[in-house]
């Protein structure tokens, strides 16, 4: 269940950002990238992101897993700009 499990008609009746499901799907518990629209979380990356300031990720196709643990709790739907780091170092290096 690490793929989008999401039909279009429940994406439409989602209250998440605007936009998320243009390049995110949900699969059981979990949200998964569907576009490789961003290059820090390639096609088939899935993960979640708390809002807590936690972040897991795993991407199958690189063999790689990301585990982030901050303090820096979200105060928006954007990820902070430590997350946006760690996620381009953890790219750069897979």
């Amino acid at each position: 269940m690490t793929s989008d499990q999401l039909t279009p008609q429940q994406k439409v009746d989602a209250s998440l950002t605007p936009g998320y499901f243009d390049t995110h799907g949900w699969g059981f518990g979990v949200a998964v990238t569907t576009s490789d629209a961003d290059p820090t979380q390639p096609l088939g990356t899935y993960g979640w992101f708390g809002g807590m300031g936690t972040w897991w990720s795993a991407t199958p196709s690189q063999r790689q897993t990301n585990i982030l643990l901050s303090n820096r709790a979200l105060a928006s739907p954007e990820a902070p700009p430590v997350v946006l780091e760690f996620l381009e170092l953890a790219q750069d290096s897979a």
